[in-house]
């Protein structure tokens, strides 16, 4: 069985969908019986030229049996097609999105899943969003989750301690949030509840991950605050282990794989309360409505305030590690690609 994967993110920051795609690949070529190529774009190349011309000219000369896309699959189907989708957040948020992203996902995704012979979501939140706008795909919708990476584990405290000071100007103790070109991370809220927080502790900093995006002006000028604009994994999974709290304080995510990364680093977490976190957190989080961000502060102060607190949150979510892994989502996806073959 001849696969090819559409790896065009590995020229992008799109952080989850490289690792979504990254995973599966390496996954799928331990895999006997189980051939996996990569297509991965050129600098150059424009996304209209790779769907109509640079996938099915690969999948046409390694003989691919299944093309398998994120979103947006190749115009014209030659194979078996596969389609991944994340989440409908283009649905809604959809004053997220430039014209051209809407364009892309309202036009182009229907006709992907019109083709597909099989759609991959990674939660039953997101499986249930898509059947709400296309019920007439219930029968090829297959939920397979993700799972936090093997470099997201607890090392020596003072290693990873070395290795930020090293590579980022961090002064301990402080609180990770990571920041994205979405809104939906919803971090002038978090900033809003950090600066409530900082009249009870002025010694405790914020680390932004992800830059600027979407804050307000007045904020960025609040006290305390580090941006950090990118870090590989192994920075990240040291920030996760070193932080006095991980804050995920999204309004909107088809799965939310940081939460299982500051999971498998021994972070206590705060996460936003919608129903997709606590599907796959199964309720082992403290969780807190994305819209009252004085109720952030004031869980933010209980758990900082109680080391015993944080210790036990560590505890309670440690079971999840045991839930996930890439190995069981490969496993889960190539019995999709047996059944369509």
């Amino acid at each position: 069985m001849k696969i090819l994967l559409d790896g065009h993110v590995f020229n992008s920051r799109i952080e989850g969908n490289k690792r979504y795609i990254k995973e599966l690949y390496l996954g799928l070529r331990q895999i006997s019986g189980t051939d996996t190529s990569l297509y991965k774009r050129e600098n150059s190349e424009n996304g209209l030229k790779r769907l109509l011309f640079g996938m099915l000219t690969m999948a046409r000369n390694i003989k691919a049996d299944i093309v398998h896309s994120t979103y947006i699959s190749p115009f014209i189907k030659t194979t078996k097609q596969v389609v991944t989708v994340h989440d409908l957040s283009f649905k809604q948020y959809p004053n997220y999105y430039s014209i051209q992203d809407k364009f892309i996902f309202n036009f182009l995704l229907p006709w992907s899943l019109y083709q597909a012979d099989a759609i991959i979501v990674p939660s039953c939140f997101t499986a249930n969003e898509l059947l709400a706008v296309y019920p007439q795909y219930k029968h090829k919708i297959h939920v397979i989750n993700y799972a936090s990476g093997e470099i997201f584990k607890p090392i020596l405290h003072s290693v990873a301690k070395l290795k930020i000071h090293n590579l980022l100007d961090i002064t301990y103790p402080y609180i990770l949030v990571l920041n994205s070109r979405y809104k939906k991370k919803n971090i002038n809220n978090v900033i809003k509840a950090f600066n409530n927080l900082k009249n009870c502790n002025t010694s405790i900093n914020l680390v932004v991950v992800g830059g600027k995006h979407n804050i307000d002006e007045k904020l960025k000028e609040s006290s305390n605050l580090v941006f950090i604009d990118y870090v590989d994994d192994a920075t990240l999974a040291c920030l996760y282990q070193c932080c006095e709290l991980f804050i995920y304080y999204s309004t909107y995510e088809g799965f939310g794989l940081p939460l299982l990364e500051a999971v498998g680093c021994h972070a206590p977490i705060i996460a936003s309360d919608i129903p997709v976190h606590r599907e796959i957190t199964q309720n082992k989080l403290i969780y807190v409505d994305p819209y009252k961000h004085q109720l952030l502060s004031t869980e933010m102060k209980r758990i900082l305030q109680n080391s015993r607190l944080g210790e036990n949150l560590v505890k309670r979510s440690q079971m999840l590690n045991k839930l996930y892994s890439w190995k069981e989502t490969v496993n889960k996806t190539q019995e999709v690609y047996k059944k369509i073959i």
